[in-house]
């Protein structure tokens, strides 16, 4: 097991796009490496139920779509199809993970009171470089806010605690984790929820094994409790 940038795959291989642009609770991620993590865990178990050996492969978000389509990969999990602008067809779509909610961040200390954006003019919200926000496109559009694009989830939420933005958007499992390993004055404040998303795991276009293997072992992983358990040692 381990981390891999190799294209073929080997007999018996299920091989993990897994992007560089979480962070915990969902991957552990240090100097090129996959440690832990709900993603870890619950690729581990997919692998397991598909009696295969895993395979993690550590890419920048702009490429996970060529390694999707190449064949580099064989599985990128915890994806919405709402993230896509062409999306992908049915069957490449696994059973529903869980559900992730976006949310809207303001430093510490703060008001936590919504905001009104359509008074806002050019405001810096904290995002994910390469990630789409439909619900938030009408507002970049028309100039009320401006990215501020950071490389991960974590960079958008350290940016926001020192103050370089006046807003930032992270998914709430992120949000939550980050600000329990911190006092409460340095804990970022959380305003709404901006997005609600069921994910999925979604298949690449070429993958090593039968794609009906793949889609078992994922279904037996959500179906046996296996992933609620994983998501209640990170709470």
């Amino acid at each position: 097991m381990g981390v891999t940038t190799a294209v073929q795959a080997g007999p018996d291989e299920l091989r993990f796009a897994v992007g560089q642009t979480w962070a915990m609770p969902f991957a552990d991620l240090y100097e090129g490496k996959l440690r832990g993590g709900i993603l870890y865990e619950f690729m581990q178990r997919v692998a397991v139920h598909a009696k295969a050996e895993p395979r993690y492969v550590l890419l920048p978000s702009k490429r996970v779509d060529a390694a999707m389509a190449d064949g580099t990969v064989d599985l990128h999990c915890l994806l919405s199809p709402r993230w896509y602008v062409a999306v992908p067809p049915p069957e490449r779509w696994s059973v529903p993970l869980l559900r992730i909610d976006d949310v809207l961040l303001v430093p510490p200390g703060r008001s936590t009171r919504p905001p009104d954006f359509s008074t806002l003019k050019n405001a810096g919200i904290g995002v994910v470089l390469g990630y789409r926000y439909p619900t938030l496109e009408e507002w970049f559009e028309g100039g009320q806010l401006h990215r501020e694009q950071a490389n991960s989830q974590e960079k958008v939420l350290e940016k926001l605690a020192l103050g370089r933005t006046a807003y930032g958007v992270t998914n709430r499992y992120i949000a939550d984790w980050f600000n329990k390993q911190r006092p409460p004055e340095q804990r970022v404040g959380i305003v709404k929820t901006v997005d609600s998303v069921q994910t999925h795991c979604l298949l690449g276009e070429k993958t090593g094994l039968p794609s009906a293997r793949i889609h078992k072992a994922i279904r037996e992983v959500v179906e046996s409790g296996e992933l609620a358990a994983i998501l209640a040692r990170y709470r």
